[in-house]
């Protein structure tokens, strides 16, 4: 299993907007953990009746996001 190493998560303008940070590191595992990342925070969010997105802009003149 790999192991998912953000460091840090920081709120940003919109509401529920979080920005999370990964180390630098090697590409490949940096891919495969935010693809667990996405994944295991979409499931998150279905399992609390909410949604997860990670859409550059999913709302027109909400503030952007993006990952």
């Amino acid at each position: 299993a790999k192991r998912i190493m953000p460091f840090n998560a920081v709120h940003v303008d919109g509401t529920a907007q979080m920005e999370i940070n990964f180390r630098h590191g090697d590409a490949l595992s940096l891919a495969d953990q935010i693809l667990v990342f996405k994944r295991t925070m979409r499931e998150a969010a279905l399992k609390h009746n909410v949604a997860a997105t990670f859409m550059a802009k999913p709302m027109t003149g909400e503030p952007g996001s993006a990952m």
